[in-house]
């Protein structure tokens, strides 16, 4: 989740980038569905009124309106069409039903790859969240071994420091052995002069 306080924060932000790109994805999928069956529910209802028209021509836009809310211009223009023998009228009706079909078609498309773009989309992010997942592993794994390395500079500077003041006091030992060693042969050869 992404307001689960044990989870990290790298990881906290990242689902909510991918949740906020989600939501946009399914937002603009869905207002093209809207705009799609607004435009079939446009047709439709001009189709219906070219219907209702060819069955009553005298009647006004606003009996063409409420029957076409009423859904009796579909049912008046099939008695109408029943009660002639216009082939005329029956093609148009054919190729209005073949056209209201078409349109069901795409919008059954429409849906079905609606649905395959999420089932898309949800493995996407199932990818990118086992990258991610590595990636912090990966970023974890570094910052230990930063701090790790950081404690062994310390303790090399420690050492360092130790072993410089070894070798000073050694340094000093050795030239207070010198200045014994001179001094001893200095008065060696000095007694044995005189």
């Amino acid at each position: 989740a992404v307001n689960d306080p044990s989870t990290p924060k790298s990881q906290r932000a990242a689902q909510a980038t991918r949740q906020q790109s989600l939501a946009k994805k399914f937002s603009e999928q869905l207002q093209r569905y809207h705009q799609m069956e607004y435009q079939y529910s446009k047709r439709n209802r001009e189709r219906l009124g070219r219907q209702y028209r060819i069955a009553r021509p005298d009647a006004t836009d606003e009996e063409v309106a409420n029957a076409i809310d009423s859904d009796q211009a579909g049912q008046v223009f099939a008695q109408s069409v029943m009660g002639s023998n216009k082939q005329q009228e029956m093609r148009r009706v054919l190729r209005d039903v073949e056209e209201r079909q078409a349109d069901i078609k795409k919008i059954e498309q429409t849906i079905t790859r609606l649905a395959e773009m999420f089932v898309e989309v949800s493995e996407m992010v199932n990818r990118q969240q086992e990258v991610l997942d590595n990636i912090e592993d990966a970023v974890e794994e570094t910052h230990g071994h930063v701090e790790s390395a950081q404690k062994e500079v310390k303790q090399a500077i420690v050492w360092r420091i130790k072993a410089r003041k070894k070798m000073w006091i050694a340094l000093l030992i050795l030239l207070v052995l010198i200045a014994i060693i001179v001094v001893i042969i200095y008065f060696t050869v000095i007694k044995k002069k005189n």
